[in-house]
This record gives structure tokens, sequence and C-alpha cells, in this order.
């Protein structure tokens, strides 16, 4: 009987690759995976130098806290969205007479008018010149509202043109109001 190997294990003895590879196939193999590691190594420095031109732009200050890099102080203020402060506005009281009311409207209409944005509906528009209206010019206008069926109601509460209107019955000369109207055309102020 021949003497075979018993401890050879089937994958050492005949190994396909092993025998199949010449000297020639393995420089070429050693070959590629040098190329292969110099690509990889070209591709961690590209990647690298695009990860310090990104923090070159979005931190421009030289922070490169990834944390606060979009914090607005590191905005220029022109980039800023300011909120517009409306001020310089009179409260609009049961004393105003038809020539007062209508500067009071013309202050809240620039005031809409500088931040479109924030008031983009007749509803923000109504609930930020009730903040110009007297305690009792707002009680007024609350009672009236509720004092309206629910539709008719929530058609109110959405129309300037209406809350505008509505704000004549708290002028002074309300009861007079065709005759100061007639008399304004007359005059030639209207």
């Amino acid at each position: 009987m021949p003497n075979t190997c018993q401890n050879a294990t089937p994958d050492e003895s005949n190994s396909p690759t092993q025998e199949a590879m010449t000297p020639e196939q393995i420089d070429a193999d050693l070959l590629a995976t040098h190329e292969r590691i110099a690509k990889l190594e070209a591709l961690r420095v590209a990647r690298e130098n695009l990860t310090r031109f990104e923090d070159e732009v979005l931190n421009p200050s030289g922070t490169t806290s990834v944390v606060n890099q979009h914090h607005p102080d590191n905005y220029e203020p022109q980039e800023r969205v300011k909120e517009i402060k409306i001020d310089n506005i009179s409260i609009f009281t049961l004393s105003f007479d038809l020539q007062r009311r209508q500067d009071w409207l013309v202050d809240v209409r620039c005031a809409f008018r500088r931040d479109p944005q924030r008031y983009q509906t007749d509803e923000k528009k109504i609930l930020a010149a009730l903040n110009f209206l007297d305690r009792s010019c707002r009680y007024e206008w609350y009672r009236h509202v509720v004092g309206k069926p629910l539709e008719e109601r929530q058609h109110i509460e959405g129309s300037w043109q209406y809350f505008e209107d509505w704000t004549l019955t708290l002028t002074r000369n309300a009861t007079s109001l065709q005759a100061d109207v007639t008399e304004r055309k007359a005059s030639g102020l209207d």
C-alpha cells in the first residue's frame, strides 16, 4: 500500500489557485493591488480636501465646530431675518374721530406692508390690529363677533375689510357719519 499523507487537508493538497498561479500572475495581481491602494489613498486625500474646503466655506471665521456652524452669529447681519416691530402706532380709542381713525388705519397698513410674510392673512392682520385698540374697543369687537351666528362669525374674523369698516362704529362721530363723509367729500379731503 502506498504511503499517503493523512494529515493533508483537501484544501491544502489540491488548491487550484496555488497550483494555477504563475509568478507572472502573482506579479500582475500584486501590481493591481498596489494600483488599488494608490487609488484609495488618492480618494482619501480628495475627501480630506473636500472636507477642508467645505469647512472654509461654511466657517469663514475659522471656527471649525460643526455644532456652531449654523448659529445665527455666524451669518452677516444682512442675512439675518430681522423681526419688524410695530411701533409708533397710536392706540385706537373711543374718542377717535374720522381723521384719527384714517391715520390709525394708514399706520397699521404700513406695518403690514413692512412685514408681508407675517401678515399674509386677514386673520393675522386683525389680531395684530387688536393690539392697538384700547380695552373698551377690543371688548366691543369681541362682543360684536360673539353676537353673530357661527358661519357669519368665521367670515367676520377672516375679513380685514370688515374689520376696517367696523372701526367706523367706534368713531366719535359715528352717529353723524353720513354728514361727516358728505362734508369731507365736499371739502375735497377724500
